[in-house]
C-alpha cells in the first residue's frame, strides 16, 4: 500500500481519499483515543487494544465519474 500525504494549511479537513473514487471522512480525525494516565501497570498506556475511544464518526462518499 502506498500513501501519498498532502498538507493544505488553507483548510482544516481531514479526509483519505483512494484512488478508486472514495473520499473518507474522519470527523474526528486521527485523535480518537481516550487520554492514558501513564501508569506503568496499566495496560492502556502499553498497549493499543486496551486504550478505550472517543466518540467519533466515519463518512464515505463516492466521488462521481
Amino acid at each position: 500500500m502506498t500513501f501519498d500525504v498532502t498538507f493544505d494549511g488553507s483548510i482544516h479537513d481531514r479526509s483519505i481519499v483512494t484512488d478508486t473514487g472514495w473520499r473518507i471522512l474522519l470527523g474526528r480525525g486521527l485523535d480518537i483515543f481516550q487520554n492514558v494516565n501513564g501508569d506503568a501497570f496499566d495496560l492502556a498506556s502499553r498497549l493499543e487494544a486496551y486504550r478505550q475511544v472517543k466518540a467519533f464518526g466515519i463518512t464515505y462518499v463516492r466521488a462521481r465519474a
